[in-house]
């Protein structure tokens, strides 16, 4: 189904419901009358030529300006509401927005009349939304979403949960600045379900206490929220019984949360997809059966391709064979069109390989006889350390594998001397010395493959979107 007819479906011929973050239920005949004169300004007064950027708090008129967009294909960029201005003056000059649409200029476009709507034609290439990411340099790169991409993710998504109808209720955690966020949208869209959206800015008590009170049947959140959540200090504390189904990305499905979902989510639908924003929203998809298929040597599958995504492990310029490690390339119908104003960025990174497209992830993984992918690590995981070659989240797989450990995170801090420092943060379910604790990584890892430092934490530091920060853990470490 395409996108602008599951829209206009949901929101004009049944009543629809949506929850503000106050947890009152947002006016239907309201919300469809500040929709229609939102997507007339968009197409009169921006045209089909423009873009306008989003900046407001993440709630149900967020929604309505993006669904307004969607419907007229007037692409947008989503951002949040408390950017810098120097930051948002760095995505303009990426994406190039016409309009910035704030609190202030949502107030004008609602109280005006901005004359007819005639719906125009739309092509599956049009350009949907263009979302910044985080730059190796520190500037956002601007990464061009198709209509095409998101029609065969929310076709895909709507088949892969047939059970998901109008009584479950979905909580937006996601901001809409993470793509992410796209599956709690999709879901509301195609299964008429109930959105409620999250107060979550960090403090696990208000998710945990959301989820209770609301009867949340469907979460979608970052997995570092669920190593949260399922600490058997919250997770005992609360009544979770209404969850149906929950999906986990954003990060790596480690195995100590693996045990944790075994522990507390056995008898529920639990998922780990795996994806990157330049192939939204996921292109894998990893349906949990709790027995060893889930797993290789404590690595979480992350499934196989989903839709018409497609995925070869490559290495020096083959595809390699069943088993062997390579890069992970993705191609198929969410292949994102591009970077905004960055052609020589694009051309690093979409290659042509056998005669098709693909992105380049920058992920090691392989394919076992059964189709099924796992992610082992990240090619600039890999670092020379003393001389030899090591990956740091095949160190921190091994970590996990250890009973009392609860998650670990190394990295590698550039010094003269050996190269680098790697330095591992550990979260212990136990009081252990350091001491004891490198003995028992002895057994498990080749003596050069220990971490160097070791420092026991409680959390991590994670950044906007609930991903742990590896960026803050090196500057933690030069600062000690």
């Amino acid at each position: 189904m395409k996108i602008r007819q599951i829209i206009q479906d949901r929101l004009f011929n049944k009543d629809f419901a949506i929850y503000d973050t106050n947890n009152n239920k947002v006016d239907c005949e309201q919300f469809r009358s500040n929709y229609l004169k939102t997507r007339a300004y968009l197409l009169n007064q921006i045209g089909r030529d423009g873009s306008v950027a989003i900046k407001l708090k993440k709630d149900h008129e967020y929604l309505m300006i993006m669904l307004a967009c969607m419907d007229s294909g007037v692409p947008y960029v989503p951002v949040k509401e408390n950017y810098p201005e120097d930051r948002i003056e760095q995505i303009k000059e990426e994406s190039e927005f016409s309009e910035l649409i704030d609190n202030e200029k949502l107030k004008e476009i609602l109280s005006k009349d901005w004359g007819d709507y005639s719906e125009v034609e739309l092509a599956p290439m049009d350009t949907l939304y263009t979302i910044c990411t985080s730059g190796s340099t520190g500037r956002p790169k601007a990464v061009v979403v198709s209509r095409t991409s998101i029609t065969d993710f929310w076709n895909w998504l709507d088949s892969y949960f047939p059970k998901i109808a109008e009584g479950d209720q979905i909580l937006q955690v996601a901001d809409f600045t993470f793509d992410i966020s796209l599956i709690d949208v999709g879901l509301f869209l195609f299964k008429g379900a109930s959105l409620h959206f999250s107060n979550f800015t960090g403090n696990i008590f208000t998710l945990a206490y959301e989820i209770e009170i609301k009867r949340i049947s469907f979460l979608n959140t970052v997995v570092n929220n669920f190593n949260m959540l399922l600490e058997d200090s919250i997770f005992d504390r609360g009544d979770f019984g209404s969850l149906k189904s929950v999906v986990m990305g954003g990060g790596r499905f480690t195995y100590g949360l693996y045990e944790k979902c075994k522990k507390h989510l056995k008898t529920i639908d639990v998922n780990n997809f795996y994806g990157v924003t330049e192939v939204p929203v996921y292109s894998h998809a990893k349906r949990m059966s709790f027995n060893e298929t889930d797993l290789h040597d404590h690595t979480v599958s992350v499934g196989s391709t989903l839709g018409s995504t497609t995925c070869v492990v490559v290495k020096d310029n083959r595809r390699v064979s069943t088993g062997e490690k390579g890069e992970l390339y993705l191609g198929g119908g969410q292949l994102m069109k591009g970077y905004a104003n960055n052609p020589e960025k694009t051309a690093e990174v979409l290659v042509e390989f056998e005669g098709k497209t693909y992105y380049r992830t920058g992920d090691i993984g392989f394919e076992d006889e059964s189709g099924q992918f796992f992610v082992t690590g990240r090619m600039d995981d890999t670092i020379k350390y003393r001389g030899f070659r090591i990956n740091l989240t095949d160190i921190d797989s091994y970590v996990h594998s250890l009973e009392y450990i609860q998650d670990c995170v190394t990295v590698a801090v550039e010094n003269e001397l050996t190269q680098n420092t790697t330095v591992a943060y550990v979260i212990s379910k136990e009081d252990i010395e350091v001491e004891e604790f490198r003995k028992d990584l002895a057994k498990i890892l080749l003596e050069y493959q220990i971490p160097e430092k070791i420092f026991f934490v409680d959390n991590y530091p994670t950044n906007n979107n609930g991903k742990v920060c590896k960026k803050t853990l090196r500057s933690q470490y030069l600062s000690k």
